[in-house]
């Protein structure tokens, strides 16, 4: 928040610290009854960081909203329906309220596996059938989207319904995304997905139709989810092979790049800069 640092630790403890780093607060998530470990990233909303324990054991998972100043719960809602998922779910505007995204449904698809909720209250706005596990939901063009990152079926929802959406708001569906780590990203009416074996697609936010599929044959890594900046290139970053796209409906490589130092990282973003964690170092690119 630019006077404190927030981090999650896969050892289930949760802390603040300063920019000194005098630690401000610090407690041990319980129960922890996680998939493997933890993945999910807190969420800063004004004065709280919401945090998703998506628990291998249903019946313990739960949506905590956490006073940042001092870790104490501001709230709490019970997700006795939802799979354990690795995914940290995005903040949405939606005809001017926000809407706080969860995907999470383990294995497979949850008739609950896709879940909107009022970051302010945790009360639970809308819902629908689908999976959710190690990628993050995108949104953008009206639709958020929306896959397991395991492999298996993705998505695409109108986010402006009430209650129990599967029949009426999911816009179209494909029935098969390899396996792809990372998140999916969606830049003016397009959605993009990197997926295993190194094939990035292209569809149609409208109504999912295919608009190309096409191979980075040296591509580090479909785990590092791709970012685009304002000039409409699209980053598939990491401090391994990275490519540059130049987003829209021709295919077209801008440059590859390799640091010679592969991890599965995704790339930060701070001003006009990259950061980008390799196995022995960290890089910043960019300009002075």
């Amino acid at each position: 928040d630019g006077k404190h640092l927030f981090v999650v630790f896969g050892s289930s403890v949760m802390a603040a610290l300063d920019f000194d780093g005098k630690q401000l607060w610090r407690h041990e998530i319980e129960p922890y009854t996680f998939d493997v470990t933890i993945g999910s990233s807190p969420i800063m909303f004004e004065d709280t960081l919401i945090l998703l324990h998506a628990m291998a054991k249903p019946r313990d998972s739960k949506l905590v909203a956490y006073h940042k100043m001092d870790g104490t719960h501001k709230w709490e809602t019970p997700l006795p329906k939802t799979g354990f998922g690795h995914s940290t779910p995005i903040l949405i505007d939606v005809n001017g309220k926000p809407q706080l995204i969860v995907v999470a449904s383990g294995g497979g698809e949850r008739e609950e596996g896709v879940q909107s909720f009022d970051p302010a209250t945790g009360k639970r706005i809308w819902w629908c059938r689908g999976g959710g596990d190690a990628s993050s939901a995108a949104y953008g063009a009206g639709v958020v989207y929306c896959d397991s990152g395991r492999g298996g079926p993705g998505i695409a929802i109108d986010p402006t319904g009430d209650g129990d959406v599967t029949e009426t708001h999911i816009r179209w569906r494909v029935d098969q995304v390899p396996e792809g780590i990372g998140s999916p990203i969606i830049v003016d009416a397009l959605v993009y997905r990197i997926h295993r074996p190194n094939v990035l697609k292209c569809w149609q936010a409208a109504d999912g139709k295919e608009v190309y599929a096409e191979r980075l044959p040296r591509l580090s890594t479909t785990w590092a989810s791709p970012i685009a900046d304002a000039a409409g290139r699209l980053y598939i970053a990491s401090a391994g092979v990275s490519d540059v796209i130049q987003t829209g409906r021709e295919f077209k490589v801008l440059a590859i790049n390799d640091l010679g130092d592969p991890n599965h990282a995704s790339p930060a973003v701070v001003g006009n800069r990259l950061v980008l964690l390799g196995q022995n170092n960290v890089y910043c690119i960019g300009d002075d």
